[in-house]
């Protein structure tokens, strides 16, 4: 191939002065597209680089974000229902004392599977909260539901979502 290649140079020219002029104008624009290539990758591994760089930036502001709001929600908690039960609501543990409020703030979402039942003794309102995981099933998707077992997994069930009595809107039992 390079033979053919040198053999059609010099069946063009006529002179070793032209063989050597077309070698040299072949040579340099074999250069030039070597240093195009090479230019054209280095612009696009510097893309490459810049989208890196941005997708790390906005990660980092994500984070960032991620941080504050829990800093915010932290701070809100402590504020509303003081050091003691902020710190509890934060590490999801439930204890003695704690009004419904707190258990809402607590609970989020999962609430809504718990049964309750309200009764009334000697003057006081006693009210039963029963986690039901036929609600879980019933009230979401099979992903859902899925992903809902898939945040208690290596978690008993009934230590992360106990049975809880109130009375007069404050706990008064835990059962786990």
């Amino acid at each position: 191939s390079r033979r053919q290649r040198q053999m059609c140079i010099r069946d063009r020219s006529k002179t070793l002065t032209e063989i050597r002029d077309n070698v040299y104008r072949k040579k340099s624009e074999l250069d030039k597209l070597k240093i195009a290539e090479e230019r054209k990758r280095l612009e696009e591994q510097r893309i490459r680089e810049r989208k890196r760089q941005e997708m790390l930036k906005a990660k980092e502001r994500e984070r960032q974000e991620k941080l504050r709001e829990e800093r915010m929600y932290r701070l809100r908690c402590i504020s509303r229902y003081g050091e003691y039960y902020g710190n509890l609501i934060l590490k999801k543990e439930f204890a003695l004392g704690m009004n419904k409020e707190m258990v809402r703030e607590l609970l989020g979402e999962a609430e809504k599977f718990y049964k309750k039942s309200i009764s009334t003794f000697r003057g006081h309102t006693i009210e039963s909260w029963v986690f039901d995981t036929s609600l879980v099933a019933q009230g979401m998707s099979f992903g859902g539901l899925l992903g809902a077992l898939s945040y208690y997994s290596g978690i008993e069930l009934e230590r992360k979502c106990p049975t809880l009595v109130f009375t007069d809107d404050k706990i008064t039992s835990i059962y786990r």
